[in-house]
């Protein structure tokens, strides 16, 4: 494995004293190593700080980090810093070449102590109970079961292409929007001062657009900051796959997404209100905007393995693609508890959270989860339910329908009240629709993102709502429609919920995981009776008449209680 140029003198002298260890074994007692922070630096790095017990006089200590089942092994410099109750300070620092460089897999972290004619002496890095470990988006360090220091390198880019050194200059600044070049220096200036950083290099891809890409070093992450209709943008664009899962994490009821030619947009001043360009404090204002959304990143960022200790809520959600329904749990989470919820799938955490939305409650990966409202996918098979019966949750408070809870309760012995609901039927409490023009007077088709290859061309009285979109957008285009008809179990939820008539569609030839389970689930909360119900082939999608579908569309009658849910919600 290729290293950088200044580690090769390292890793030679590495192994030169490995060799030598072999026949001149250490003496006196082994070394203890502990870390006692890891913080991340402005440039992108991690600095470790480690103590050592015993450091000879004379000698000098190597990092290691250990491919765990794998034969790479980079060292990386540690420098004396000064002398702790704990022992020798050792300072050493890990740059985003470096982690660019480690193949994916777990790195355990061990030092190594060299003295003159004493031979070598390895220790395992202990993390102190107090010690604060930062994160990288990709790179995620974490104490083992037995308390020793390990970093976990997950797959893509630590650094963007082109994104070493110097970042990209003003580029054709003459053709920039008066407005935002007359703000551009004063903005720049700020953020550099608040940052500390020396240079918060933008180029405008628009005349009307300044773009940020490096405010948060090694995190792939565009900001932008626009003038349209009187007043400042900011928006937040991923520059790859990991970091818009970043962002689908991080921005839930921060920012509204939507979808522009393909690419997932964080519109923040949506949710903020819109900063006027013409008034005094404009440009102070739109800074602290920025300045906000860099501390939000940070905050998820460093929040560490106990992440309610930095004000988040532990909450498990599917975040793998963008689904509006999958975003609702931890947008309710927000809602309820005043704090932003966390996703312990994506970020580290001792807490295996709380699940809410969705049809999750089989991804139980360890014991000691809450389930509030949470569904199964479909029936359990011998090995999932063998699967859950190691995982048992801490506490079930409600599931999503009957057949979640008889499955839970009859096949695992569980113990499941009988308080059911979809959280997502809470919505109305805390989100109030703007209707949106776009579907005024049609019939919106919420089509599950597997069926969105099989649309055929539509009549205009049809308007097809991305489900790949943030909830809010998604409701305000159900809610400005005549009727809803929808393949997504959340589109029909939300339909309910606002009552907007709807009629549920199931495409034959691409069912979906678990088929009509989840859906059948649901309807145990209403009357099933009154269920409007579309089973149509691909093909026949083209001949539907969508006129007739809306005008048998209805809202049936619910048999859910919406005080008993929001009761029955944990304290976190």
């Amino acid at each position: 494995m290729a290293r950088p140029p200044r580690l090769r003198d390292l890793a030679r002298a590495a192994r030169a004293v490995r060799r030598r260890g072999r026949t001149r074994p250490a003496t006196g007692p082994r070394p203890t190593a502990t870390l006692v922070a890891l913080r991340r630096g402005p440039s992108g790095d991690l600095r470790l700080d480690i103590t050592v017990d015993t450091v000879t006089a004379g000698g000098r200590a190597i990092g290691e980090l250990r491919l765990r089942d794998g034969l790479d092994l980079v060292p990386f410099a540690l420098a004396r810093a000064d002398r702790t109750d704990r022992g020798a300070l050792l300072v050493g620092h890990l740059d985003p070449q470096t982690l660019e460089q480690l193949p994916e897999g777990t790195y355990d972290v061990s030092v190594t102590l060299l003295a003159p004619g004493a031979g070598r002496r390895l220790a395992r890095v202990a993390v102190a109970t107090d010690a604060p470990l930062a994160t990288l988006p990709l790179v995620e360090p974490y104490a083992t079961a037995h308390g020793n220091l390990s970093l976990r390198r997950r797959r893509g880019r630590v650094l963007d292409p082109g994104a070493v050194g110097q970042v990209a200059a003003v580029t054709d600044a003459r053709s920039a929007d008066p407005a935002l070049a007359a703000a551009l220096p004063d903005l720049a200036a700020r953020l550099r001062t608040a940052l500390g950083a020396t240079d918060v290099g933008y180029h405008l891809p628009t005349p009307s657009t300044a773009r940020f890409d490096h405010l948060v070093p090694g995190l792939g992450v565009s900001i932008d900051v626009s003038v349209g209709d009187g007043a400042w943008q900011v928006t937040a664009r991923p520059r790859e796959r990991t970091s818009a899962r970043f962002l689908r994490n991080t921005l839930v009821g921060a920012a509204r997404m939507v979808r522009q030619e393909g690419t997932e947009v964080h519109h923040v001043t949506a949710a903020g209100g819109a900063v006027p360009v013409a008034t005094p404090a404009a440009d102070a204002l739109l800074a602290d905007r920025l300045l906000a959304l860099v501390d939000r990143f940070r905050s998820f960022l460093d929040a560490g393995p106990r992440p309610e200790e930095h004000g988040f809520v532990p909450a498990q959600w599917w975040d793998a693609k963008p689904n509006f329904g999958d975003v609702l749990g931890p947008l309710l989470v927000q809602e309820l508890t005043g704090r932003p919820a966390i996703n312990v799938r994506s970020f580290p955490s001792e807490d295996p959270g709380l699940f809410t939305v969705g049809s999750i409650a089989a991804h139980l990966d360890r014991p000691g989860a809450r389930i509030w409202g949470s569904g199964l996918i479909g029936t359990l098979s011998t090995a999932k339910a063998q699967h859950l019966a190691d995982r048992r949750p801490r506490s079930i408070h409600a599931v999503r329908g009957e057949r979640t809870r008889a499955a839970l309760r009859d096949e695992l012995g569980w113990e499941v009240p009988e308080v059911y609901g979809d959280p997502a039927l809470l919505l109305p409490r805390f989100y109030t629709p703007r209707p949106s023009s776009r579907t005024a007077g049609r019939i919106a088709l919420v089509p599950h993102y597997m069926h969105l290859d099989l649309l055929p061309d539509l009549p205009d009285e049809v308007a097809v709502v991305d489900v790949r979109q943030g909830p809010e957008e998604v409701v305000d285009q159900i809610v400005g429609a005549r009727a809803c008809v929808s393949s997504s179990l959340h589109g029909l939820v939300l339909a309910q919920a606002y009552g907007v008539p709807w009629t549920w569609l199931r495409v034959g030839e691409k069912t979906l995981h678990g088929d009509t389970f989840k859906f059948e689930d649901f309807f145990t909360t209403l009357d099933r009776d009154a269920v409007p119900f579309l089973d149509v082939s691909a093909e026949e999608l083209a001949s539907t008449s969508w006129s007739a579908v809306a005008g048998g569309s209805r809202v049936p009658a619910s048999r859910f209680d919406a005080e008993r849910l929001l009761a029955a919600f944990p304290e976190v």
